[in-house]
């Protein structure tokens, strides 16, 4: 397809998202309209999985926040961080069943800001994360209600991720000749650890006079891509800024595709260079009991690795009893609960922080995935 004339339109507002999730026998059962910054009007109309990845990738950018907050009346839209607790992949049978399951999973994402789902490129199968086990229990019992769906569900586990402990400075270059024709890109990026237990950030610093604005968007791509993966052990990388300082082209060889290759052999470079650590989330738990469960339910959690804050304060509906507890250790814990203390206490959790994974001296290593029974 050629490429246009004018430049392409500045979205600034979403005026309206209409349409039934629900409704799979339609290639286009959502309409969504646009207004650019000319105050020109545009209509989407895109099946249910592409309207909600088109919602979720705006709702993402700070300028379309506002946005969705006024289109909805309430954070309908995920405009928050979300720090997955735990993941699991689902692979459909045939496409049906792959456009069922992506109908309903996107109107309980619309509906719930701390649960997000991906379809995998290249094998279909979707992967959901959920930030706990009662929620995932709830995702799960929705995909349970649909008839005739044909899906292999697999084991859910935790969500290791991977974080850098020292900064990196990464200078690389890609060439490949190829007959008469070559590739060349040459990039200077830097990773900086930043606090936060969420994802990385990209910025261009002085190379935005060096390079073409094309060619530092295929290395944000680039620098992205690669940080879904980590070079420990295949986790997503946390806590990392890129900077783009510096860079080169040539003429004729430069490309934007080049310098998206680049970006990703620059940064599995710099990721070595910046000695990464496995990380696992850490949950913060709070229990209400009487207090002649107390002693068991303060051995339970230490058996658990759970750090606790002594012998819980009192409250009118018991003692409340608050620790801290790695995600590893909490698959099937509200029922462990229950029979500890015969049904007559209560657990919430809610994600608190990262800790470092302590590895074994095999580099190889990659943490077997926590699964519930």
């Amino acid at each position: 397809m050629d490429e246009p004339s004018a430049p392409w339109p500045l979205i600034q507002r979403v005026i309206a998202v209409a349409g039934n999730p629900q409704d799979t026998s339609s290639p286009a059962a959502v309409t969504i309209q646009l207004r650019d910054a000319a105050g020109h009007d545009y209509t989407l109309r895109l099946s249910s999985a592409a309207a909600v990845g088109l919602c979720t990738l705006l709702s993402t950018h700070p300028r379309m926040r506002q946005t969705f907050r006024e289109l909805a009346g309430t954070d309908r839209f995920r405009i928050d961080e979300l720090v997955p607790v735990f993941e699991i992949y689902i692979k459909p049978e045939t496409d049906t069943d792959r456009t069922k399951l992506v109908a309903v999973l996107s109107a309980l994402a619309a509906d719930d800001t701390q649960f997000s789902f991906a379809i995998e490129e290249y094998t279909g199968d979707v992967q959901l994360d959920v930030i706990d086990e009662q929620q995932l229990d709830r995702v799960l019992d929705a995909i349970g209600r649909i008839h005739h769906l044909g899906i292999t569900i697999g084991p859910p586990h935790v969500a290791y991720r991977e974080r850098i402990t020292r900064r990196a400075e990464v200078d690389y270059a890609h060439k490949k000749q190829t007959g008469s024709s070559g590739e060349f890109a040459r990039i200077k990026l830097v990773l900086e650890s930043v606090p936060g237990d969420y994802g990385h950030s990209f910025m261009s610093i002085r190379a935005d006079s060096i390079l073409r604005a094309d060619f530092i968007d295929g290395v944000e791509r680039g620098v992205r891509s690669s940080m879904a993966a980590g070079v420990l052990a295949g986790c997503p990388v946390i806590g990392v800024r890129v900077l783009l300082v510096d860079g080169a082209h040539h003429d004729v060889d430069s490309t934007v595709v080049a310098f998206e290759t680049a970006a990703q052999g620059a940064v599995r470079e710099a990721l070595r260079q910046a000695e990464p650590e496995l990380v696992e989330p850490v949950m913060r738990v709070e229990i209400v009991t009487p207090e002649d469960h107390l002693p068991a339910i303060i051995d339970d959690l230490k058996g658990r690795r759970g750090l606790t804050d002594g012998r819980g304060r009192r409250s009118r509906d018991g003692i409340v009893v608050t620790a801290t507890v790695p995600a590893t250790h909490l698959f099937g814990y509200a029922k462990s609960l229950a029979a500890i203390t015969h049904g007559r206490a209560s657990c919430t959790m809610q994600f608190d922080h990262y800790t470092r994974v302590l590895l074994p001296d095999d580099p190889g290593f990659r943490p077997a995935a926590a699964v519930r029974a």
